[in-house]
């Protein structure tokens, strides 16, 4: 988890690095779709608060559980816009906050 301390943007590979996801046909969404949702939201300049949750059930897969778990992991996307500077957190399943800004500009 080195890799986090080290992140300057929420781009679509930094999100790609942070975010794991199940890819359980029982998830509402695609990694790349909440990817591309979370990077939506923080554009559009809106304050926003968001939970994306992954993982119903998993044999040992991608998520590294225990075989026959049936653990969730969500995490949360907070956004508040002053002008044209949004702040940013999401909220690892670890509890670990990833603060950055995000300046937009239209």
């Amino acid at each position: 988890m080195k890799q986090l301390k080290n992140i300057k943007a929420f781009t679509k590979t930094e999100l790609n690095k942070l975010i794991k996801w199940s890819s359980s046909r029982y998830n509402d969404y695609k990694k790349v779709d909440v990817i591309n949702d979370i990077l939506k939201i923080i554009d559009s300049g809106q304050d926003a608060e968001k939970e994306y949750t992954t993982g119903s059930y998993c044999e040992k897969g991608i998520l590294g559980m225990r075989s026959g778990s049936n653990y969730g992991m969500t995490y949360k996307l907070i956004t508040e816009n002053v002008g044209c500077i949004c702040y940013v957190d999401l909220i690892l399943p670890s509890g670990e906050v990833i603060s950055r800004l995000h300046i937009n500009i239209n």
